[in-house]
């Protein structure tokens, strides 16, 4: 019994610690998806990093959005995002080409994402 005094404070520290580069947690706004043939300018969609959970908002207008929630999983400078209650969403994984507290840019085989710190 005593040593489960002494545990359960490693346990919580532990679980609060992050594995994971804290300048991706926060709300970021995307700005652009740029791909080989063209740019385009977005300024309704939010990606939201904190403790491996992720949720990504589209906005609508003031009243209204939609929202996928997942877990993410940092390593290095990869980025893999899974969309554990959505099925028919397969999951994604991104090369983080620019991470500081201000500028995000994810890039796949398709398209770079570029996020301002929101």
């Amino acid at each position: 019994m005593r040593l489960l005094y002494y545990l359960i404070p490693i346990f919580l520290f532990l679980s609060c610690n992050a594995d994971y580069n804290t300048d991706l947690r926060g709300k970021w706004q995307l700005q652009k998806e740029v791909s080989d043939s063209k740019t385009i300018r977005i300024d309704t969609i939010f990606y939201n990093f904190d403790n491996h959970v992720f949720q990504i908002q589209t906005k609508y207008d003031a009243y209204s959005y939609n929202q996928l929630l997942g877990r993410f999983t940092q390593k290095n400078d990869s980025l893999f995002l899974d969309f554990v209650d959505f099925p028919n969403i397969s999951a994604r994984h991104y090369l983080i080409k620019k991470l500081s507290s201000e500028l995000l840019y994810l890039k796949n085989n398709q398209v770079e994402l570029q996020f301002r710190k929101f």
